[in-house]
């Protein structure tokens, strides 16, 4: 182990192994396949085959990314969740499984329904629309098939 020290010594720095490093846990933290709510994850299992062979195989849990409103703050509040964690917020409430979970709300993103947001939209008819960055403008495309005939 101490040979491996000395080898990274040769090209890194300590700073840049220590870089490095919190970079992949982080990565790893929000790409990881558990719920947020129950703490579910995936399980061992094995597929058996006719012959009886085992060969092993992860079962992933049912996870969904939903927008879950929040009565109290009335917000939508974005969280990874398992179909289980689901039917468990429809039957005790969001905040119940919040608690439970120890998560805190407010640190989650959000899409906010105050009541300004909703003055907007009565007055404007419509929520605004992303411009589309990889639409053809016409114009350019009728000069361009002008200019090629």
């Amino acid at each position: 182990m101490g040979g491996l020290n000395v080898l990274c010594s040769l090209f890194f720095s300590r700073d840049d192994l220590h870089k490095t490093e919190n970079k992949t846990a982080s990565f790893f933290e929000t790409v990881s396949r558990v719920c947020d709510l129950t703490g579910k994850k995936a399980n061992n299992g094995y597929v058996v085959t006719f012959s009886h062979k085992r060969n092993k195989k992860l079962q992933q849990v049912n996870l969904q990314m939903k927008k879950v409103f929040w009565e109290k703050e009335k917000r939508w509040v974005k969280m990874k969740v398992s179909t289980k964690g689901l039917k468990s917020i429809n039957k005790v409430g969001l905040e119940e499984m919040a608690k439970r979970a120890n998560i805190d709300l407010y640190s989650l993103p959000f899409v906010d329904v105050s009541e300004a947001r909703t003055e907007w939209l009565k007055e404007n008819n419509k929520p605004p629309v992303k411009k589309n960055k990889r639409a053809m403008n016409q114009e350019k495309y009728q000069a361009k098939i002008a200019a090629s005939s």
